[in-house]
């Protein structure tokens, strides 16, 4: 007789040594090498990205310390001369055409005198001091850009230009410059502002100031206010990857802390506008409403190494990289360009490692298909013969026995199973058959439509643990036709509810619950509908259930025109009465035991309850509180008023499939144990 051998050992020793070494090395590859790259590619994206704006920044600000020591020498010179406003604006002109972002530019001397030329979107406004002295007199000349004729009006302005914070801070920086250094001159003396609104526009910006001297030794200060609407035009239009964001910080220190405000807004929707733009600029990075942008500061704020590196951080569930290197642009002027970038962004750059990781997993499968097709042909025949068995059982075709022969012992013992398993089935497919019998007779239970009730929503569902549940609901609209009780669906003007829960689930359960729903709606039919008829319900449930047996069930008669519901319930607990004005709950007990526990029931007062607009009744079985997770914990009754609340604006499906979904997502990976039945009611 031939010997047996094992097919395990000869099939999965060759297939899983070379899956197993080639799936080690692609692990190994992939680890090593897409860290690297990533990490790399962010590197370059973000510091390509950061030069371009800090060199459009520094251009900004640059150019305009140029044009302040442009004017410095102009003073120097004799050139300006505050009593000549239409020489002066012929010289002033010229700064303007210099550099688009400036928004104005102010001359004014130790005596409080000022001249200031702003630019308007369709033209110009001069101010200019109507006295030698500070008195808040000021001249106000505003003309188009095609019309040199000028509207001029007085204003009393509560305005000295020696205490705005260019002014001070401008001779605050000539006397600890001059002190150091007698002969300093030129950029040295410049001095920039923190982020402000502007007197006039109250547009957010920034100003350059600097002094000097004329000939006669008057000290002038010469200021240009430079708008920040420019560098968040910029900032938003510019496109980092397909979701990245560049913003640009003031008042940062080297650890991207401080009373920091944004001056350059980062790319979304909100901020497309420039009144949009205007309204966000100047407010802390937490007030743009971003989650990307807190998170990364949030990241930053625990960041040990402050070497200006790209950071990976966590945003909800997405990985980002981002940077934050301060700059400073005077002693009170300290920016930051902060640049975010999603990984999902940068990976889109490394198309070539994909490639390479599916030229392996091709490499890998083509040499798992070769040598499984090589020894397939010496095992083919038993497998083969075993598979068409297996398609006839497929087919439900189970007279004929396994006809497989094969000299190998797992073949011989895999068809022996087989065999077992075909007159299995047969046992099993007889038993399905009764059970899918069971579960259409007790979905045919269920009402296939809820009644339309006026200025009221319903919704009831019932999933059943098993194939068949021992949960039950039914949803009864009643209408008074000739002094009887007649069920409609269409504007009733009672309705009657029913959830019912057996103890247990499978066919047992369901048959309880199914015949307490059949003893209800007899009672419906033949008009004897009262207190009296749960008695009568629970002595009969008494007498055909085992002992140890019971059923939990919930009754409701909801008066449609009067907005009252009756509730009752036996041992079905909690119920939850959502009272819409307070945003709050009721949480109701049983009032009484289960039905088949006692007779008679100690049936006492009827609990009426008057609902209120948008108020709701939720009834659920314990299926969906005690829904447990990985963790063993339950969900609930905390976790369905969570939910309700978060849904409560919406209609009545919507909470309902609200709760489905958190009780599924809840119990994730948990097999469910009870049956979860639910019917709200909630008034519009």
């Amino acid at each position: 007789m031939r010997s047996t051998k094992t097919i395990r050992r000869s099939l999965l020793s060759s297939v899983l040594t070379l899956n197993m070494v080639s799936l080690g090395l692609l692990l190994i590859l992939m680890y090593a090498g897409s860290h690297y790259v990533v990490s790399y590619l962010a590197t370059s994206v973000i510091n390509q990205t950061q030069a371009t704006i800090q060199l459009k920044v520094q251009s900004l600000f640059g150019s305009v310390s140029s044009e302040l020591v442009r004017l410095q020498s102009w003073v120097r010179l004799g050139l300006v001369d505050l009593d000549q406003p239409d020489e002066l604006n012929r010289l002033l002109d010229a700064t303007f055409k210099q550099q688009d972002q400036i928004a104005s530019v102010m001359i004014a001397n130790e005596q409080g005198r000022e001249h200031m030329l702003l630019r308007l979107q369709n033209g110009w406004q001069m101010r200019r001091s109507i006295n030698q002295t500070v008195d808040g007199q000021y001249t106000i000349w505003r003309w188009s850009q095609d019309s040199r004729k000028a509207e001029i009006s007085a204003k009393q302005l509560e305005y000295d230009p020696r205490m705005r914070p260019w002014f001070k801070g401008a001779m605050s920086r000539r006397k600890h410059v001059l002190a150091d250094s007698p002969l300093s001159d030129g950029v040295a003396l410049v001095h920039w502002t923190s982020p402000y609104r502007f007197f006039t526009t109250h547009q957010p910006g920034v100003t350059a100031s600097i002094t000097s001297t004329d000939p006669q030794g008057n000290v002038y200060v010469i200021a240009i206010d430079l708008a920040l609407k420019d560098i968040s035009r910029y900032t938003t239009q510019m496109n980092v990857g397909t979701r990245g964001m560049v913003m640009v910080l003031a008042g940062v220190d080297d650890q991207l802390r401080s009373n920091v405000s944004v001056i350059g807004l980062p790319k979304d929707e909100r901020f497309s506008k420039a009144a949009q733009r205007d309204e966000y600029l100047l407010k802390a990075p937490s007030e743009l409403k971003l989650q990307v942008v807190n998170d990364a500061a949030e990241a930053f704020d625990k960041r040990e190494d402050r070497s200006g590196q790209p950071l990976r951080f966590y945003s909800g569930s997405e990985a980002w990289w981002g940077t934050g290197l301060p700059q400073q642009l005077g002693d009170d002027l300290h920016v930051a360009v902060t640049i975010l970038v999603p990984e999902s962004d940068i990976m889109g750059e490394i198309q070539w490692v994909q490639r390479l990781v599916w030229l392996l997993l091709a490499a890998i499968l083509i040499g798992s298909i070769y040598r499984v097709m090589k020894l397939a042909r010496r095992f083919s025949q038993p497998i083969e013969c075993l598979v068409q068995d297996m398609k006839r059982v497929s087919r439900g075709v189970l007279d004929e026995p396994c006809r497989v022969k094969s000299d190998v012992r797992e073949f011989m013992s895999l068809a022996g199973a087989h065999e077992n398993m075909r007159q299995s089935l047969q046992s099993l497919m007889k038993l399905e058959r009764d059970m899918q019998l069971a579960r259409q007779i007790q979905q045919k239970t269920f009402p296939s439509k809820l009644p339309t009730i006026k200025g009221y929503q319903l919704d009831a569902w019932s999933k059943p643990a098993d194939e068949t549940g021992g949960d039950s609901y039914d949803v009864i609209g009643l209408k008074t036709e000739d002094g009887q009780l007649k069920i409609c669906d269409d504007m009733p003007e009672k309705v009657l509810f029913l959830l019912a829960d057996a103890t247990g689930h499978g066919i047992g359960p369901a048959l309880s619950v199914t015949q307490l729903r059949a003893m209800l709606r007899m009672s419906v039919w033949s008009n004897t509908l009262d207190i009296n008829t749960i008695q009568h319900i629970n002595d009969q449930v008494m007498r055909d259930l085992p002992e140890g047996r019971f059923v939990t069930a919930w009754l409701g008669s909801l008066d449609v025109n009067h907005h009252n519901l009756m509730s009752f319930s036996a041992g079905q607990a909690p119920i939850l009465h959502y009272h819409a004005r307070e945003d709050s709950f009721d949480t109701l007990g049983a009032d009484t035991p289960p039905l088949g526990v006692m007779s008679p029931l100690p049936i006492e007062n009827r609990n009426d309850f008057s609902l209120q607009q948008g108020d709701m009744f939720i009834i659920l079985s314990d299926g969906i509180y005690e829904a447990m997770n990985t963790s063993l914990e339950m969900f609930g009754v905390e976790r369905v008023q969570q939910v309700v609340r978060q849904h409560s604006h919406e209609g009545v499906k919507a909470i309902s499939d609200a709760i489905k979904q958190a009780v599924g997502e809840f119990a994730k990976g948990c097999k469910t144990k009870d049956d979860q039945t639910a019917v709200i009611i909630r008034r519009d």
